[in-house]
């Protein structure tokens, strides 16, 4: 791993700041952003191998990324978001549904999460089984 210094770290948490002024400044025109929740459908346990010895910190941020590519940047400015298994695949996985609420308005996030809930029909998520790799 390389060594980091004060200038990488300071430079880091501009890219923080930028990154949440922008997504502050979104939510001065809107109220709620919907995106997917996963950039794939949900991966098989094990699929990202997070115990494998060969990951380097860039290498499993990558494969997290790949997956959840719309969860990290409200993660990383702060706004309150939540996720909503609201559809299902053909294979019966599911298919979820994230919501971004202003940072603070958890109350309008809540709101809007149990007014989704209980219009939306509740799938089965019954998975078909995978068959075991030869």
């Amino acid at each position: 791993m390389r060594d980091l210094t004060a200038l990488d770290l300071v430079a880091a948490l501009d890219a923080q700041n930028q990154v949440t002024r922008s997504v502050g400044a979104f939510f001065g025109a809107y109220d709620l952003l919907v995106t997917p929740t996963m950039g794939q459908l949900p991966a098989p346990h094990g699929t990202l191998e997070q115990d494998n010895p060969d990951h380097t910190a860039r290498s499993w941020l990558e494969s997290l990324f790949a997956y959840g590519p719309f969860t990290a940047v409200f993660n990383l400015s702060g706004q309150p978001a939540i996720s909503l298994p609201l559809a299902q695949s053909a294979t019966g996985l599911p298919i979820g549904v994230q919501l971004v609420a202003p940072y603070g308005r958890e109350d309008l996030l809540f709101q809007t999460a149990v007014m989704l809930e209980a219009s939306t029909p509740r799938p089965s998520f019954v998975p078909q089984r995978q068959r075991p790799s030869a």
